[in-house]
C-alpha cells in the first residue's frame, strides 16, 4: 500500500471516528432521558432549534461557532468536542494497530459502547442496560462472526471463550460488590459494574476481564486520591472567602465544597475507570500476554 494511499485510509478512519463520535453524544444525551437516539434531529438543548448540517459537522462546526448555539447563544458542553475528538484518536489508533482486520470494526463497536457508558455514568452515575447487556450479546456474537477477538480461528472456541469472559468478569465484581457491602457496611460497586465487566469479558475474554478490573482499580485510587485532594484544597479556600462556602460547578461534574471527605469518596464513578482499562487492554494485550503468558494460556 502506497504512503499516499495508506494517510487517505487513516484520514478517511478519522473522520469516520469523529462522525460516529457525533453519534455518541445524542446516545449520552438522550439514553438516560429515555429519548429516541432517532427522532426528532438534532436540536439545540437551550432553544430546542434544529441544528442545520452545516452547524453540525463534527469537531469543525464547534470551533467555528465557538461552543455556542447558532440561534439562542446557548453554552454547549465541551463534552461534545471531546466525545467526537476522543472517539476520532481511539478508531485511528485501533486502524493503525489492526490494519486491514475484522478486529478494527469489532473494536470499534467496543469501544463506543464503553465511551456512551462512561459518560453516561459521569453525568448521571447510571449506565442503561441497553450498553451493558446489550454490549454482552453483541460481544458475543461478534465473538462467533469474528473468532481471532479471542485469538481462535474455530468459532465455538471463541464463543467459548466469549462466555467464560462474561461468566468470570461479572462474578469477580459481584463478589467485590458482596463483600465490600459486608465489610464498609454500604453500596461498594453497583450492578452496573458487574453488568459492564460482562461486557467487556464478552469482547475481551475473562483476560481482558481481569485486567481491566485491576487496572481500574489502580486508575481509580490514584484519581480518587487527587479528587479527595483537590475537594480539601477547594473546601480550605472557600472557608477563607466566605464562612457560607461556596459551589463549584465543573459542568456535569460538580464538587460542593459542604461535602465530606467520606461522601466526596464514594461520589465518584467507577465505570469511567473499567471502560479506560478495557480500551487499554485492546493496545496493550499483547505486552501484557508476555509478562505472564502461561496464566492466560
Amino acid at each position: 500500500m502506497s504512503t499516499g494511499l495508506r494517510l487517505y485510509l487513516d484520514f478517511v478512519v478519522f473522520m469516520f471516528g469523529a462522525a460516529i463520535g457525533s453519534f455518541l453524544n445524542v446516545c449520552i444525551y438522550r439514553m438516560p432521558r429515555e429519548e429516541s437516539i432517532v427522532n426528532p434531529p438534532s436540536h439545540c438543548p437551550h432553544c430546542n432549534a434544529r441544528i442545520r448540517w452545516v452547524d453540525n459537522i463534527p469537531l469543525l462546526s464547534y470551533i467555528v461557532l465557538r461552543g455556542k448555539c447558532r440561534h439562542c447563544g446557548g453554552r454547549i458542553t465541551p463534552r461534545y468536542m471531546l466525545v467526537e475528538l476522543l472517539t476520532a484518536l481511539l478508531f485511528l489508533g485501533i486502524w493503525l494497530k489492526y490494519p486491514l482486520s475484522w478486529l478494527a470494526p469489532t473494536y470499534w463497536v467496543a469501544v463506543g459502547g464503553l465511551i456512551v457508558g462512561a459518560f453516561i455514568d459521569i453525568e448521571t452515575y447510571i449506565i442503561p442496560d441497553e450498553i451493558t447487556i446489550g454490549g454482552v450479546v453483541v460481544g458475543f456474537v461478534a465473538s462467533i462472526i469474528v473468532p481471532s477477538l479471542h485469538g481462535e480461528t474455530f468459532l465455538f472456541l471463541s464463543g467459548y471463550k466469549s462466555m467464560l469472559g462474561i461468566l468470570i468478569g461479572s462474578a469477580l465484581v459481584l463478589w467485590i460488590a458482596i463483600f465490600g457491602e459486608l465489610i464498609f457496611r454500604k453500596e461498594a460497586m453497583g450492578f452496573g459494574d458487574v453488568k459492564l465487566t460482562a461486557m467487556i469479558g464478552a469482547f475481551f475474554g475473562w483476560q481482558g476481564a481481569v485486567f481491566a478490573l485491576a487496572a481500574a482499580c489502580v486508575i481509580g485510587s490514584v484519581v480518587g486520591s487527587f479528587w479527595i485532594i483537590l475537594s480539601r484544597e477547594r473546601r480550605a479556600v472557600a472557608r477563607e472567602s466566605s464562612a457560607a462556602g461556596a459551589c463549584y460547578n465543573l459542568d456535569a461534574w460538580s464538587i460542593r465544597d459542604e461535602m465530606d471527605t467520606h461522601a466526596m469518596r464514594s461520589s465518584i464513578p467507577f465505570v469511567p475507570f473499567l471502560a479506560l482499562a478495557a480500551v487499554l487492554w485492546i493496545f496493550v494485550r499483547e505486552y501484557v500476554s508476555m509478562w505472564y503468558a502461561p496464566l492466560l494460556k
